[in-house]
Parts: C-alpha cells; structure tokens; sequence
C-alpha cells in the first residue's frame, strides 16, 4: 500500500526491536523489557521504566519525514519537567524530541498538563508544537508528526495541530528518552519511519485502521502482498477489511508470464 512508500523503518515490536520493513534498520535495546501491547498479545510492546531505552542508528533523516508511534503512559518514579518518548539525535540543537507534559506544576515551558508536544531543540521554549487535547491516562494513544518543509504536523489520537518552524533533521533516534535525560516510564509500540510527509489521510488511515485484514484467494494468504507464479491462468482476489468496511480487487495471471509476479492491494488504499 501506499504507506510502504518512503518507509525507512517499521518496529511492531514483536518479540524484538528487529526493523520488518526489510531495511535492516534493527534497534539495540538497553534495558527495555518486552510487554503486552493494546490488543493482549504477551512480548509485542516495549516497557520503559524512565532509566532504559532503545536505540535506532544511522538513519539520516535529512529532509522532510514522518514518525509514528503509540504510547501508554505510567506514573514515573522521578519527577521531571518532561517526559520524553523520543530523542532526535542532532548535535547542532539542545537535545529535540517528542514528549508529554507531566500532569504536575513541574515544568520548564509553559505546556499544559498532559499533552504531547514536539521540541526542535532550538530557541529555548519557542519552538515547541503541543497537542490541542491532553492523551488518555487508562489506555494507548496514538502520535505522528510530520514535517513537510518548514510546517510540523503533530496529532495526539484524531486531534492534529500544525506550525511553522525552521529546517530540522537527524542521524538517529532514541525511544524511552531523549538522548541524555529524561525518560519515560510507560509503553510503546509501533513505531515507524518515513522519509517524505504523510496525507492528512494516511495519518488517518494509520490512526482508525488498527489493523488491515487481508484475505487472499486461492492461495489463502494474509499479507498485504503475495508472490505467485501459477502453472495455469489463475485469477487471485483479495479482499482487505479495515473495521466494518470490505474493499474487494482482483488480478489475473496468464500461464504465459514465466517469471515469479509479485501483486499488491495498493486498490484499497482509499479504504
């Protein structure tokens, strides 16, 4: 689908913080344990415990990108002025990132108790872009950003709010802190990584469709792709379900293509 484009990393955490985007952007844990993720699956989430964290180098983000992530949040056992899921490794600014303001009058900005913001690591307390809406204290949230020229885009669950601010880039990030200090205590879990901006609609897409099912026939596969190569003329359907909504395409193979045929279901990426 048409979130595959530009993908430089995407981390379900299943098991491990191994890249299943196939680039091989594979993180190095440093103390993080594996824990249930929103939907009940043991070892498919990330725990931090505002001390450890996970590493992702050598991605050079040097233009426009997108990130995304969810995130449950925990009582932390040291207080401090943020909270930071993120860190963006860039040495020329004062340590950026992404993180949630502690519902407690301990704070260096002015932020508002229990919302996400985005720091560029520039200008003091200026250059921050906070949420419109404080996230959830019971259960996941859901958070993007999106940089696209000199306009960020962060959106906490369904509520986005956008800024203008100068030229930001970095070689690698950190989740469970940023790089140096403060940490977050809590859950995160798929996290991924763009090198262009998303569409208002694929934030959506990212945010309500939870989960895709994919249902192929014949063959009976339930990955968004297949690679086939039949030995008679065979028509291959794929039915993609997001909730309550059933998008249906279909292609057909010739006996005479001789070569492996990899197909997609780029047909339902309006759903």
């Amino acid at each position: 689908g048409t979130l595959n484009n530009g993908l430089v990393g995407y981390w379900p955490f299943n098991g491990n913080a191994n890249d299943e985007s196939g680039n091989g952007n594979n993180g190095t844990v440093n103390g993080a344990t594996l824990t249930t993720d929103r939907f009940g699956n043991s070892n498919s989430a990330y725990e931090f415990d505002g001390t450890n964290y996970i590493d992702f180098n050598g991605l050079n983000i040097l233009g426009d990108f997108s990130i995304s992530f969810r995130f449950k949040k925990e009582l932390p056992t040291t207080i401090h002025s943020y909270d930071y899921f993120i860190g963006f490794n860039n040495v020329a600014v004062d340590k950026p990132g992404i993180g949630v303001s502690p519902n407690s009058s301990f704070q260096a900005c002015l932020t508002n108790p229990s919302t996400v913001f985005f720091f560029d690591g520039s200008g003091g307390c200026n250059n921050f872009v906070e949420s419109s809406t404080t996230y959830d204290n019971q259960d996941f949230n859901f958070v993007t950003l999106v940089k696209d020229g000199v306009n960020y885009t962060l959106t906490l669950n369904s509520n986005a709010v956008s800024l203008d601010h100068g030229q930001f880039s970095f070689s690698d990030i950190r989740i469970g802190q940023r790089y140096g200090s403060w940490g977050f205590s809590g859950v995160i879990d798929d996290l991924s990584l763009w090198n262009r901006p998303l569409t208002t609609h694929e934030v959506q897409k990212l945010y309500t469709n939870q989960n895709y099912i994919y249902n192929w026939s014949p063959v009976g596969e339930t990955t968004s792709s297949i690679t086939v190569q039949p030995s008679a003329t065979t028509t291959y359907t794929v039915d993609v379900t997001s909730g309550t909504t059933t998008c249906q395409s279909d292609v057909t193979i010739s006996v005479n293509q001789r070569d492996f045929v990899n197909i997609d279901s780029t047909a339902c990426d309006s759903i």
